[in-house]
């Protein structure tokens, strides 16, 4: 599927993945509508965008409320026409261990990850459907593949994403509407610098942390390969196949592995 010439819903688009992606696919000939909860950095990226697509527009919208939504998607298509490629990538990050998460902070990743993915997907799809044509790609995570530890309430949100994408996928392939998944790893961006609970990651993560040009190729090349799951970075695909194919083994490495870096790091020196 082409980009150029194309209408393109990207969410969560005033920092990070979202930005840059909106940014990425106007500069390939998309008019992008952008949304995302704060105003002015939705406007600062609408400006990068403008500068590519002219006629791109920005829309503030809380993706946690489905009236917002809907309102968002309807002033998209009044303004631009019918959408031809939606790009689910708003969320938000928490990394606390299962007992100690507060219960809301369950709720609200679920309403942020997956339920807006949800909502806006059924706002655009039954107009692709008629058309024949279109692309929904979701942004996951490697976390939505591969679970590990304070992990609980973010990979509960990031696995819905992917299985609603695969089960999507299936359903509208056949209708002419392309459905892709992205599975980010450790991504440069403000999920991980404000996020709650990634004080206790840090120093595994941020050696690892690779900038967001990883996830923009991988969400074009989706787009343009019709490529259902795209990791980002590539060698995370390795990772995710050694787990598919020995589970126990993986499995085992990644308790010794957490046992290693944080709960050593955790306990108080041993006297004398």
């Amino acid at each position: 599927m082409k980009i150029a010439g194309r209408i393109v819903l990207v969410t969560g688009a005033s920092s990070g993945i979202g930005r840059d992606a909106a940014i990425d696919l106007a500069r390939r000939g998309a008019t992008v509508a952008i949304c995302a909860r704060r105003r002015d950095r939705l406007e600062e990226t609408l400006a990068a965008c403008r500068q590519h697509a002219p006629a791109s527009r920005a829309y503030p919208c809380d993706v946690r409320h489905r009236e917002q939504i809907r309102q968002t998607v309807a002033a998209a298509r009044a303004d631009l026409g019918p959408i031809d490629i939606l790009l689910n990538n708003a969320g938000a990050g928490a990394y606390h261990l299962f007992t100690q998460a507060p219960e809301e902070q369950f709720e609200e990743l679920m309403r942020t990850n997956y339920f807006s993915a949800l909502y806006f997907t059924r706002e655009v799809l039954p107009s692709m459907i008629e058309r024949g044509s279109g692309a929904v790609v979701f942004v996951s995570s490697l976390a939505g593949r591969i679970a590990t530890w304070r992990h609980t309430a973010y990979s509960a949100s990031k696995f819905a994403v992917t299985g609603l994408a695969e089960a999507l996928y299936y359903e509208v392939k056949g209708h002419g509407v392309h459905v892709a998944v992205i599975q980010p790893g450790a991504i440069r961006t403000e999920l991980f610098d404000k996020g709650p609970g990634f004080e206790h990651l840090r120093h595994v993560v941020e050696p690892q942390l690779v900038g967001t040009e990883v996830v923009t190729r991988a969400v074009a090349r989706a787009i343009e390969k019709e490529r259902f799951e795209v990791f980002a970075p590539a060698r995370y695909a390795l990772v995710w196949k050694l787990r598919a194919l020995f589970p126990r083994l993986v499995m085992r490495g990644t308790l010794s592995f957490v046992a290693r870096k944080f709960e050593r790091r955790r306990r108080p020196p041993t006297p004398g």
